[in-house]
């Protein structure tokens, strides 16, 4: 793995290449596009495994942090979605220059799918996509960090009387000013009749309940497949802050990499 720095001179973006270690390259190059907040900080063990898979079996990996975020350039209250889709066509443009193809794949988990999914709406260059436990609804996933944040709060005794906020500024730790929020609110998976790549797997585990997304299945002479996988989400917390969350999910792994593998013979 070698770390490395990419972009804009005055707001370079950390870049994590993990270049292939297997028999052969392959002429693809793998972006991994980060979850937001705390589900990131659970899923980091498990997206670098991912990434250590996916270069022994022959492809370019780039696994980076969005503006504000981890080692990148910017506050930690300066992120927003839209930068974070500029971030990863950025991305995009290094991972070519990387792999030396023009063929690239997106792997996103959480918020990350999300961003994918509007990323390859704009780069046909997208040609495989795989969306790992997406947020199809931003309102919802709101909720659902909210109410993770309260439990956190209420575990650790640390909101006073009378205090309650329906919209905390941050969220387990990791701001949530208003104009994010609001981005986050506006995401919308339903609204994609038909897959946004060619190929394009859906991962969901087996302890979530998912919409069925892009009802209109796949693009001419492409592919959509779902698949589901058992046991804890890896970027979920588990009661009273269980372990379940550093876990690494051997067999998600396992089928997102078999997947790209068949894909890219």
């Amino acid at each position: 793995m070698r770390p490395f720095f990419f972009g804009e001179t005055a707001e370079p973006l950390l870049g994590l290449h993990h270049p292939p270690s297997g028999p052969r390259p392959r002429p693809v190059g793998v972006a991994i596009l980060n979850p937001f907040g705390d589900e990131y900080l659970r899923a980091h063990r498990s997206l670098r495994q991912l990434a250590d898979r996916l270069a022994g079996a022959g492809f370019h990996v780039l696994r980076f942090d969005y503006f504000g975020c981890g080692d990148s350039a910017g506050g930690d209250r300066e992120g927003r979605l839209g930068r974070w889709i500029e971030d990863a066509a950025v991305a995009l443009e290094e991972l070519e220059a990387l792999a030396g193809s023009p063929r690239v794949a997106l792997v996103g988990l959480r918020l990350g799918a999300s961003l994918a999914v509007r990323l390859a709406d704009r780069r046909p260059e997208v040609e495989y996509l795989v969306l790992w436990d997406p947020v199809g609804d931003g309102r919802l996933y709101l909720k659902e960090l909210d109410a993770a944040h309260e439990v956190c709060l209420r575990q650790n005794a640390r909101r006073a009387a009378g205090q309650a906020e329906a919209q905390p500024p941050e969220c387990l730790g990791f701001p949530l000013p208003e104009p994010l929020r609001a981005e986050i609110e506006a995401v919308d998976l339903s609204r994609h009749a038909g897959a946004p790549a060619p190929h394009v797997l859906v991962l969901t585990t087996e302890s979530r309940e998912s919409a069925a997304l892009f009802p209109g299945g796949a693009r001419p002479g492409g592919s959509l497949e779902r698949e589901r996988v058992p046991g804890m989400p890896v970027w979920m917390r588990g009661d009273a802050d269980a372990m379940e969350g550093t876990l690494v999910p051997v067999e998600a792994l396992e089928r997102i990499t078999n997947w790209l593998v068949r894909q890219c013979p």
